[in-house]
């Protein structure tokens, strides 16, 4: 045998010791994709979510940047809207394309239009609107929070024009919802620069949307 197939032999069997060592153990071929299904949409959509907590609006010009944009014309084929809802829908089609579902949401920046949608026969999609017996301990991480401006919580609304204001769960507790949002600011606003983390009291939603199939 001459020196050229020794070397080759040798780096080959260097490489596979390499690889044994570094990959996950395949006793179980199918262990490894098992634990990556594990992740529901609902888990993969709040982790997504908080991903974009760098995005701000340009100084200067309110509801506008170079990411915002792009979101608002795929959405509502315009710029310079309020994008809250704009946030949300890009964030579960975002995850949907990853997990070859279909965006259960409808495509609008309109807060009181998805959840007339999410609330419609057929829709996929349900709604727990607030009530004696809505609790924060009963939201889920994925849920997505409607707010109605000047803090109706009247589940009349539903189905009716309001201005509002929108996003993601990330956990909850009876007294204590923690969000992620776009369009918003350290302060609450409905029309803040950026998306960021917050923490809202679960009595101030008007409703709740869940998607089921993502749980």
């Amino acid at each position: 045998m001459d020196a050229t197939m020794t070397h080759g032999k040798f780096f080959a069997a260097m490489l596979t010791l390499i690889l044994a060592s570094s990959l996950p153990s395949f006793s179980d071929p199918l262990s490894f994709w098992a634990d990556r299904s594990r992740v529901s949409p609902a888990k993969l959509l709040v982790d997504t979510a908080l991903s974009y907590t760098f995005v701000r609006e340009t100084p200067g010009r309110a509801n506008h940047s170079p990411v915002i944009d792009p979101w608002q014309k795929k959405v509502t084929g315009t710029t310079g809207i309020y994008w809250c809802m704009v946030y949300v829908w890009k964030m579960t089609s975002l995850v949907a394309r990853s997990v070859h579902l279909p965006n259960p949401l409808l495509r609008t920046a309109s807060c009181y239009k998805q959840l007339a949608w999410a609330n419609s026969l057929g829709s996929g999609l349900q709604v727990i609107a607030q009530s004696a017996e809505f609790r924060g301990d009963l939201l889920r991480p994925g849920d997505i929070f409607i707010m109605c401006a000047g803090g109706r919580t009247d589940p009349a609304l539903i189905g009716r024009g309001f201005n509002g204001h929108t996003g993601i769960v990330v956990n909850s507790s009876s007294t204590t919802t923690q969000t992620v949002e776009g369009n918003t600011s350290v302060g609450g606003s409905r029309n803040g620069d950026r998306v960021a983390a917050r923490a809202r009291s679960p009595s101030s939603f008007l409703a709740v949307i869940r998607i089921p199939s993502w749980q």
